[in-house]
């Protein structure tokens, strides 16, 4: 099963921001909505492809970079939030109940 590598500082987010493919997940851990779009991750984490890297945000420990996500991706802050980048641009986005190990594995499917 793949990990989820949490974004810690603005250089493991850049790293993010320029993948071929990854998703980041931004988790609030004060909302009980997601916690389970976290179980959907880690679902979706079982289920993707190698080549695609998936990152997470903690929203409350990190506001700093989740500001920082919303200013380099011009995607406005929710959360949960997963947000898909490929080929070094952010293309989409799901929030809330939207989020699960489906939806996240077709929208990096899609061409």
């Amino acid at each position: 099963m793949k990990e989820m590598i949490e974004i810690e500082d603005s250089a493991c987010l850049d790293r993010a921001l320029e993948s071929k493919k990854a998703v980041i997940f931004k988790h609030s851990t004060r909302c009980p909505i997601s916690a389970a779009a976290l179980q959907q991750m880690h679902k979706y984490c079982s289920l993707c492809e190698k080549d695609v890297d998936v990152y997470y945000i903690d929203v409350i420990e990190n506001r700093t970079l989740s500001q920082e996500t919303v200013k380099k991706t011009g995607i406005v802050h929710q959360s949960p939030e997963t947000i898909f980048i490929k080929n070094g641009k952010a293309e989409g986005y799901l929030t809330h109940w939207d989020i699960s190990a489906e939806k996240v594995d077709k929208t990096m499917n899609e061409k």
